[in-house]
């Protein structure tokens, strides 16, 4: 289950994604920093 995913469905979840080397922090907005 990808969390990016889940972070922009639900739009409520603070989720951290760990693809490859690359980490982003998906926020309530849906945008990855």
């Amino acid at each position: 289950v990808n969390v990016d995913t889940l972070a922009w469905q639900s739009g409520m979840l603070s989720a951290l994604a760990v693809n490859g080397g690359d980490k982003r922090i998906v926020t309530v907005q849906g945008k990855a920093f």
